[in-house]
């Protein structure tokens, strides 16, 4: 018997994922907590995911076809609004939790009222279940909103996926919650917007197993076209952090172009590395990306390719060495979306 108003709703948009649709949904199955629903929005899949999601026998589990495709964002809006629970858990369809994933992250949440939603640590897994790479972050049990709001603004990267726990409550008047202005990036808009009224958990166990994107999927390839995007997110939402000129406004954003320039510094590095070319069209992006300054700094490297390649055979060893998954020893991916 399922209850009308379940604690929990995992909410999980589906395209074309029926290789591993049944494995997400029996991982959420999975819970020791289990006061909850899953609602699983097939966004005109090609494949036979509807077939695969009728064979589970559990009450719990809804299965809705849209009439025409949506698209991501939108698809995410659609997912969220069937959603009947106290919390909500965006879970992509593709993807693993642990058995103690509600457990843990509820454990959290009833702790600190205040709290608008929770993250995790998580396992980079391949298309074989293989793990690949352990992300834990150095983020506290607790913490502000304004202190990730500032880091997720000042930095080019995001410290937890798409799958978190969100009360309900906390997103009260924010509308649309993924705005479809922002691509397969929506969720970052998201992200920003509650850590501008609520607080933030996060547990550093990794109870999600994120799986990495197909070979063929249309983000791949795609750096530029996600960084611009990015950038566009965190500025146009500025002003949640700084709503007037002050010097510490400045102070952030000069950390925010430091944080850029580092990036693609890595980026440019990392062509010379293997020996491939900087493109025209590498340039133009990144005039779009950087400010000026940032750019004749970019272009020095490109007149030291020696010097510079070395330099990031070093910066790779010294990341390599530093940020190794294991133990409590923390790194900090971009936000990992592979929808």
């Amino acid at each position: 018997m399922v209850a009308q108003n379940p604690l929990v709703s995992f909410c999980v948009p589906t395209y074309g994922r029926a290789a591993f649709i049944q494995q997400t949904l029996e991982s959420a199955l999975a819970q020791t907590i289990e006061d909850f629903e899953v609602v699983v929005v097939d966004d005109c899949s090609p494949d036979n995911t509807g077939e695969i999601v009728a064979r589970i026998s559990d009450a719990r589990v809804r299965y809705v076809r849209n009439a025409e495709n949506l698209g991501v964002p939108e698809n995410l809006n659609r997912s969220m609004s069937l959603a009947r629970g106290q919390y909500l858990v965006l879970l992509e369809d593709h993807d693993l939790l642990e058995p103690t994933y509600l457990q843990e992250t509820l454990r959290v949440m009833n702790r600190y009222p205040s709290v608008g939603f929770v993250a995790t640590g998580l396992v980079v897994i391949d298309e074989h279940d293989v793990p690949r790479e352990q992300y834990l972050n150095q983020l506290p049990e607790f913490t502000t909103g304004r202190m990730l709001l500032k880091r997720l603004l000042t930095r080019t990267t995001c410290p937890f996926s798409v799958t978190t726990l969100i009360r309900r409550s906390a997103t009260a008047g924010i509308s649309p919650l993924f705005d479809a202005r922002y691509w397969w990036y929506a969720d970052q808009g998201l992200w920003l917007r509650l850590a501008a009224r609520a607080d933030v958990g996060y547990v550093a166990h990794a109870l999600l197993r994120f799986r990495t994107r197909e070979t063929d999927h249309q983000l791949n390839g795609r750096d530029w076209e996600s960084a611009l995007c990015l950038d566009r997110i965190r500025r146009e939402h500025w002003a949640l952090l700084h709503s007037k000129p002050s010097w510490r406004s400045r102070w952030d954003w000069l950390s925010y172009e430091v944080a850029k320039l580092r990036r693609t510094a890595m980026w440019r590095g990392g062509r010379i590395l293997r020996a491939e070319p900087w493109t025209s069209e590498d340039t133009r992006y990144a005039e779009q990306y950087l400010s000026k300054p940032s750019r004749a700094l970019l272009a020095a490297i490109g007149m030291f390719p020696t010097w510079a390649a070395a330099g990031c055979r070093k910066a790779w060893r010294w990341r390599m060495l530093s940020h190794r998954p294991e133990g409590n020893r923390a790194t900090s991916p971009t936000s990992p979306s592979s929808r």
